[in-house]
């Protein structure tokens, strides 16, 4: 297949006129610059990688509140409600609801979160007709476990995610997963996705041992009697028991304390950034800046659908851009597309070079525009339609 492109983003840099071969296993045999285009080539406006969703839980659906609560901790327990009147086959619905609405939006790579079998289970289906990259991380959660309690559910887990799927851990967060669960999460060798330094909350919780979470755990009767706080931040605590590195994606790091930029710096974790669910909790700004300033790797997500309005990276694109608005256009588009493929530790995912997967969004039509323009369309309502490839094959 020959394609010829007025315009190509290949996950790192904008090109115009270039001629796209594919090998018959759907790989790019060849990019090169040509103008006019050759006769037997499928002349298309735009082409772009197929985008990288670097968090989400397709699990969980949108929650029946009138407004986004005042408080972390609310939400916790309206989640929490939701799942337990939810049956298997409504999550099950939603999660596969979730995955059309991420292809049909344009993600061909994602990093799904399992919590019930669910996510994973609709992954699979959805693999067996139309290929995804996905690395899917099986949550553990577990405040009070010891060692071979935390290593059992580990390896109950990781044997649980199908053939296929690109297998991980998600040890969910410094308030609900004990040290020695930590401990053997970063034992298997597997990436690793971890929610951390999300709300001041958790933040008060591994400093102090005070707070709303100290309060749920208690409540909960999960709060083991020898337990004491870290006295530390909650990235510093995922440093001290050996979780850090370029394997393991650090979700939120909303709350940044004292030294975590140098740990940040020092690991090579990699920072995902949810712009939909940071509109609606109404939180400031990440330390985008000072994250990019040190050279850690930044990626987004659109997380789940109780925090956010839709499972479209067009849309969380538009949402970092709002915050940051003086982010240029290659930029942003690395950060839904390479950097997140980047992230995920899946070689190719988001990009566009020779010898990668055409996994691609293909705009046979697409107005003649200034690179800006063009990203100001993308980012809009008005985005044309497209074509999305998965390994050189159409899909949508």
């Amino acid at each position: 297949m020959l394609f010829w492109a007025s315009r190509l983003f290949n996950g790192f840099e904008w090109s115009r006129e270039v001629r796209i071969e594919l090998e018959e296993d759907g790989r790019i045999r060849s990019l090169s610059p040509g103008s006019p285009p050759p006769r037997d080539s499928q002349r298309v406006g735009l082409v772009l990688p197929s985008l990288v969703n670097a968090h989400v839980h397709l699990e969980l659906g949108p929650l029946p509140l009138r407004a986004p609560p005042q408080d972390f901790l609310t939400w916790i327990g309206a989640v929490l409600g939701s799942r337990a009147t939810a049956s298997r086959e409504q999550i099950r619905a939603q999660a596969e609801a979730g995955l059309r609405a991420l292809r049909a939006s344009g993600t061909g790579t994602l990093s799904e979160v399992d919590s019930m079998g669910l996510g994973m289970e609709a992954l699979a289906k959805a693999g067996r007709e139309q290929p995804f990259e996905v690395r899917c991380d099986a949550e553990v959660l577990g405040f009070s476990l010891e060692a071979d309690q935390a290593r059992a559910l580990c390896e109950e887990r990781l044997a649980s995610i199908p053939e296929g799927l690109g297998a991980g851990l998600s040890p969910h967060a410094p308030y609900s997963v004990s040290s020695a669960l930590f401990r053997e999460a970063a034992s298997m060798a597997v990436p690793l996705s971890i929610h951390v330094s999300e709300t001041p909350e958790e933040v008060e919780f591994c400093r102090k041992g005070t707070g709303p979470f100290r309060d749920l755990l208690i409540s909960l009767g999960k709060l083991p009697q020898a337990f004491g706080a870290p006295g530390c931040s909650p990235l510093a605590h995922l440093h001290e028991l050996g979780l850090l590195g370029p394997r393991t994606l650090l979700v939120h790091m909303q709350e940044i304390c004292p030294g975590d930029l140098e740990i940040l710096e020092e690991t090579g974790s990699p920072v995902v950034l949810c712009p939909g669910t940071i509109s609606y909790f109404g939180r400031s700004a990440p330390a985008y800046e000072a994250f990019r300033e040190r050279g850690i790797l930044c990626a987004l997500g659109t997380d789940s659908m109780a925090s956010n309005e839709e499972l479209d990276m067009f849309r969380e694109l538009a949402g970092f851009r709002r915050m940051f608005p003086g982010v240029g256009a290659a930029e942003l588009l690395r950060l839904g597309t390479s950097a997140g493929g980047q992230a995920l530790g899946i070689p190719g995912a988001g990009c566009l070079r020779e010898g990668d997967s055409f996994d691609a969004l293909v705009f046979s039509d697409f107005p003649q525009s200034s690179v800006a323009e063009t990203t100001d369309i993308l980012l809009s309502r008005r985005i044309p339609p497209f074509i999305l490839y998965a390994r050189g094959r159409s899909v949508l």
